[in-house]
């Protein structure tokens, strides 16, 4: 009923799917749901400190492996792919899944790992525990990581 899934997202469900059930309308809740995580803090990013992140080596430090669009930054990685039309081609909740934990997509990837804390290897005892970005960190560079977008013709 309506008062059931008004009840349902007031409870915090992600999402409610009508009866009939049809397969293509779950499987596309499904998949929007796993790739649209919610912000992990009710402050909003900050794009700025997450541009400062992104270039900070002991924290994001993207630019070692990634291109960022910035003509005042001359060094950039070529390892991981650019990060320029990032926004225009991933949803916020697939960019802030990709910064919290780029292997639960690609278990082989490369990318650390920088909100995830629990099924690490290799980990400095001192930093166990820990994540590399905070939650509002990860907002952070969430909110820079918006503005990067292709320029229009």
């Amino acid at each position: 009923t309506v008062e059931t899934a008004v009840e349902a997202m007031r409870a915090g469900a992600y999402d409610f799917v009508e009866k009939p059930l049809k397969r293509m309308q779950i499987l596309k809740t499904v998949a929007k749901a796993v790739e649209t995580p919610r912000a992990l803090t009710a402050s909003p990013g900050d794009a700025e400190r997450g541009r400062a992140l992104a270039w900070a080596r002991d924290r994001g430090n993207c630019v070692a492996c990634h291109s960022i669009p910035a003509p005042d930054m001359a060094t950039h990685g070529n390892l991981g792919p650019p990060l320029k039309g990032v926004a225009d081609r991933q949803s916020e909740g697939q960019i802030r899944a990709r910064i919290v934990d780029a292997r639960a997509f690609n278990a082989a990837s490369l990318m650390p790992s920088y909100h995830r804390t629990e099924g690490l290897k290799r980990v400095a005892k001192n930093l166990e525990g820990r994540p590399v970005l905070s939650a509002q960190e990860v907002e952070d560079m969430v909110a820079f990581m918006l503005t990067l977008r292709e320029a229009k013709p």
